[in-house]
């Protein structure tokens, strides 16, 4: 969703809100290159925001402010700033061939098909992916809609907290913006956020999101999954799933493994039931295309830190599975990212995507 007020970046902040925390990272840039000023997490209290609903806007506004004083270097109000992936409804259409500001104008009549909800109770937003060509007599338009009841508290906790919403967006637009590379793949890859409440699922490919979905598994639950098995406090039970995960060295090891493994089984069946529904309801031209199947699976999220899941993910799926980069679209220098690591940084790759909307994406080797 767009809320375009300003066009001015000095240093682009982006805010990425979930149920149980929230993640910031200030981009700025040295030299003509972009890379990250400072990043900083923090924890909400539980009942601040439930199921992507703002419970409390005062207390929501309160922690923002405490988050954004921790960020070195901040010298903008101005925020780009995540809306929960439970909440939004987000469709690949095709449009006829007419001129792209028709088209902008088509997609809200075309919007009613698709949202169960008033259109008058919703924002909408869309943008164009696919013009028309010699070869296509379609355009693919990107449809992204959420209820104004959703977005509202938001918006009232961001202007509480002093900031100024500069635009607003779903989770996974953000994640993909920081893990493909230049925005572009040439076949589709399938992209797994999980985090500490829910855990978002999407398809890239081409220039867009083609696919998303959203699951309550999660590192929680896992630690659940582990405190009830080994008789174990839920602060024990997330130690031990980050420490030992999907090792099996040791004996430790081997009864944190046996307590996740039907949890964790069951999570990569949802992996493979949503695979099999993108690529049964993707285009005509994609099913009829072996080269179009998912094969590539990025990994991000607080999960994708857990030991040996993303091995294990690949051992049972048959993807390749590799672990996000959300420094994907920055240039990597040590002497500027002596104190970052790649892996600390998994958490954060909604946030630095959302801070890398406004800048031009560029290539770095």
């Amino acid at each position: 969703m767009k809320f375009d007020l300003l066009n001015l970046h000095p240093g682009t902040f982006g805010l990425d809100i979930s149920d149980r925390s929230l993640k910031a990272v200030l981009l700025k840039k040295h030299r003509k290159r972009l890379r990250i000023e400072s990043f900083r997490g923090i924890l909400l209290p539980e009942g601040v925001i439930q199921g992507g609903e703002v419970q409390d806007i005062e207390k929501l506004a309160e922690f923002i402010k405490k988050t954004v004083t921790k960020l070195r270097g901040l010298d903008t109000r101005q925020v780009i700033v995540s809306l929960p992936e439970e909440k939004s409804f987000i469709r690949l259409l095709r449009m006829p061939v007419m001129p792209a500001q028709e088209i902008k104008e088509a997609v809200r009549f075309e919007a009613e098909n698709y949202i169960p909800f008033s259109i008058d109770k919703v924002y909408i937003d869309s943008q164009i992916i696919l013009s028309p060509d010699k070869d296509k007599d379609y355009a693919e338009v990107l449809l992204a809609a959420l209820p104004r009841k959703t977005v509202d508290p938001y918006v009232n906790a961001l202007y509480g907290a002093g900031l100024i919403p500069v635009a607003m967006e779903t989770e996974s637009q953000a994640t993909a913006r920081a893990l493909i590379k230049g925005s572009y793949t040439q076949k589709p890859v399938f992209i797994v956020d999980m985090g500490a409440t829910s855990t978002n699922f999407s398809v890239y490919s081409g220039h867009s999101l083609r696919f998303t979905s959203f699951i309550p598994f999660s590192t929680n639950s896992l630690t659940a999954v582990l405190a009830k098995a080994l008789k174990i406090g839920p602060s024990e039970a997330r130690k031990a799933q980050f420490l030992y995960g999907f090792q099996k060295k040791g004996g430790r090891a081997k009864r944190v493994f046996e307590a996740l493994l039907p949890a964790v089984t069951g999570f990569i069946e949802e992996i493979n039931k949503h695979i099999d529904y993108y690529q049964t309801h993707s285009s005509q031209e994609t099913k009829n295309n072996a080269d179009m199947d998912v094969r590539e699976l990025i990994f991000c999220g607080g999960g994708a830190r857990i030991k040996g899941l993303a091995g294990f993910m690949s051992q049972e799926t048959g993807l390749i599975v590799r672990k996000g980069n959300p420094l994907a679209n920055l240039p990597w220098e040590e002497k500027l990212n002596k104190k970052i690591s790649k892996d600390e940084l998994l958490p954060f790759a909604t946030a630095v995507g959302l801070a890398l909307r406004g800048y031009k994406i560029e290539s770095y080797d």
